[in-house]
């Protein structure tokens, strides 16, 4: 899918393995915090460096993201699942200037802004970009740049390791799993659910 990137975006990039409530939150959040931008896109990975392959197919994640997310108001960018291999934010942020991109911030957690300088070309990211950090609970932010931009949001218990495990006993619909994710998962053939082990 393409986007207008003419408009200052907001990119929230992730496994989304699965897309949960406190993904929805920060969107949410970081929205009010800056009405200014008024696009805010998901963009799930095909694969996140550093971590074990996700549970779900991109395909799958891709349609429980877009079903949880668009009826409020945020959009999906699908590149870095449709170009395949390992996301780095680095490739997707030039794809987006390609696209005619002219205001981005990219949307992180603080935990992962403590790792940021081990990321892929760290300083042509924020030639890029503005780093739009979230402040979570235990995880204080030391600003690494002036022209890093902080949020404080009000802490959200959901995780999807948790989801996760829920799923894998047999709950259909766990706490904090978005409703539409949860009905996509549901539509499923028996025995392809990605979370429920097999026996």
């Amino acid at each position: 899918m393409k986007l207008d990137f003419r408009q200052p975006t907001i990119l929230f990039g992730g496994s989304f393995d699965p897309v949960h409530e406190g993904h929805l939150h920060v969107a949410r959040e970081a929205r009010q915090a800056l009405p200014q931008f008024k696009q805010i896109v998901f963009v799930p990975a095909a694969h996140s460096p550093g971590r074990p392959g996700a549970l779900a197919s991109p395909e799958l994640r891709l349609e429980m993201l877009r079903s949880a997310v668009g009826p409020l108001g945020f959009k999906v960018w699908d590149w870095e699942i449709s170009r395949g291999g390992t996301s780095f934010t680095v490739d997707t942020l030039e794809e987006a200037h390609a696209q005619g991109a002219q205001e981005l911030l990219w949307l992180l957690g603080a935990d992962a802004y403590a790792r940021f300088s081990t990321w892929k070309n760290p300083e042509r990211i924020r030639a890029l970009c503005h780093l739009l950090v979230v402040d979570r609970p235990g995880q204080e932010s030391y600003s690494q740049n002036p022209a890093d931009r902080f949020i404080g949001i009000p802490p959200h218990p959901a995780s999807s390791t948790a989801i996760r495990a829920s799923l894998a006993a047999g709950e259909a619909r766990p706490q904090w799993l978005p409703e539409p994710a949860a009905a996509v998962l549901e539509k499923l053939l028996p025995g392809t659910n990605p979370y429920v082990k097999k026996i």
